[in-house]
This record gives C-alpha cells, sequence and structure tokens, in this order.
C-alpha cells in the first residue's frame, strides 16, 4: 500500500515531465513514417531513381532508431534526477522522517518511470504503425513484439540512471553522468557487437534495438528473443538492488 502511494506520488509530481517524454515519443514516432513519405517527393528528379522507393520496413526502422537514441536520452533524462532532485531541493528529508522503508523510495521512483516509458513507447509505437499504412500494410502484432526487446533496452537505461541518481548530489551532475554512461555503452556495444557470437548478443543490454528491427524482415528463433528481452530487465532488477542499498546508507542520520 506504502509504496503504491509512493508510485502515484512521483506520477503526480512528475506529469509535466512525462507528458513531454510521451509527447516527443509520438512525433518522432510520426515522423518516421511523414519524412520517408515525403522524401521521395523532395529529392531532385535525377536523384529519384537512385534511391529506392522507401518502404513501410524502412519507415518501422527508422522508428527503432529514433526511439533508442532520442527515447534513451529522454529515459535518462526523466530518471537521472529521480533522487538528485529530491536531495538538491531538501524534499528527502521529509520522506525520511516518515515511517518509509527507504527502499520503497527508490522502487517507487523507477516503477514510475518505467510505466511511463512502457506506456509512451506502446503509444508511439500504434501512431507509428497507423501512419505508416500510407506505405504499405505490416501486421501489427509481429510490429508490437518487435517493440519488446528495444523497450528492455530502455527500461536497462532508466536503472543506470536511477543509480548514478542515488550517489549524485545534484540533477545537473547526475544528468552528465547518466548520459556520458549511456553514450559509452552505445559506442562500447557499436565497436564489439560484431565480435561477439550472434547468439550470445543479447547479453548487451543495449542490443534491444538491432534485433528489433531485425524482427521487422527476419526470423528470430525464440532463444535469442527472450535473452535479448529478460537479460536487460536482470540487469535492470540487479542494478535496483545495488541503488537501494546504497540510498539506505548514505540517507542514514
Amino acid at each position: 500500500m506504502i509504496l503504491t502511494a509512493l508510485i502515484w506520488k512521483e506520477l503526480k509530481e512528475n506529469v509535466k515531465a512525462y507528458m513531454s517524454f510521451l509527447t516527443i515519443m509520438v512525433i518522432f514516432g510520426m515522423l518516421s513514417v511523414v519524412l520517408l513519405y515525403l522524401m521521395p517527393e523532395l529529392l531532385p528528379e535525377e536523384l529519384k531513381e537512385v534511391f529506392p522507393k522507401p518502404t513501410v520496413i524502412d519507415a518501422l526502422k527508422e522508428f527503432f532508431d529514433n526511439i533508442i537514441q532520442i527515447g534513451g536520452l529522454l529515459t535518462v533524462l526523466i530518471a537521472s534526477g529521480a533522487i538528485a532532485k529530491e536531495i538538491e531541493s531538501n524534499t528527502l528529508e521529509i520522506l525520511l522522517v516518515r515511517p518509509i522503508k527507504k527502499e520503497f523510495i527508490v522502487i517507487s521512483k523507477f516503477i514510475s518511470r518505467t510505466l511511463i516509458i512502457i506506456t509512451s513507447i506502446f503509444l508511439a509505437a500504434l501512431i507509428t504503425w497507423i501512419y505508416s499504412k500510407i506505405l504499405g500494410e505490416f501486421p501489427l502484432n509481429r510490429f508490437l513484439i518487435a517493440v519488446v526487446p528495444m523497450l528492455s533496452s530502455l527500461i536497462f537505461i532508466c536503472s543506470i540512471s536511477i543509480l548514478v541518481s542515488t550517489f549524485s548530489k545534484s540533477q545537473i551532475s547526475s544528468g552528465a553522468a547518466s548520459i556520458g554512461t549511456f553514450i559509452v555503452l552505445m559506442v562500447v556495444q557499436s565497436f564489439t557487437i560484431q565480435k561477439i557470437p550472434e547468439g550470445l548478443r543479447g547479453l548487451y543490454p543495449l542490443y534491444g534495438a538491432s534485433l528489433s528491427i531485425k524482427l521487422l524482415s527476419e526470423t528470430v528463433n525464440l532463444t535469442a528473443y527472450v535473452l535479448t528481452t529478460v537479460t536487460p530487465i536482470i540487469y535492470s532488477t540487479i542494478i535496483l538492488i545495488i541503488s537501494a542499498l546504497i540510498f539506505m546508507n548514505i540517507s542514514k542520520p
């Protein structure tokens, strides 16, 4: 009951940030389709034959590319200030004097942000799919199945940002450190992923977007799908436990 109340508190207090996240995700989802649809009209006549006509799969691939980058950065922004904001504004002291388990504070912040990420991404995906019909047909169930691995990667990014926030003194330092961590993880993966056996690539926490794109045009075995989807969730759970332990320690009087 207390945890539920804390989650609702987080959702109410951050409604503007969450609505901004949702709006931007939907806009980028729509733009993924609209820009590809208009591209042939914007190209000079001599280039139209060089560039192939965009397809619905091209638009949906663009959606995943945009979401893992823009969505990843936005996830960092809404999660990196979770604890740091409370410390900076001195509102954390009010929470700590109440009979609330300290770990519930961290868990509620993670769950509230995870809920808005899941809601925003699926809504953006649905609207993108509707718009994509101007380029052709693609099964909705197959598209939504493809969304899940990428969503797991975003949840992992959220957990990392919460961890950074637990030992940051300000939102700026927390945001900068979280963005830096996100960029490093993306760069490391881009340089090393091809050296890893395909069956083990799902162990990379940010591999979800790559698998999501692959699912649009290829068949992926169930083991690879489950590994890529579940691994970031396991990592996130471990990171959340570490975050709670750190927070319990630093918030001792």
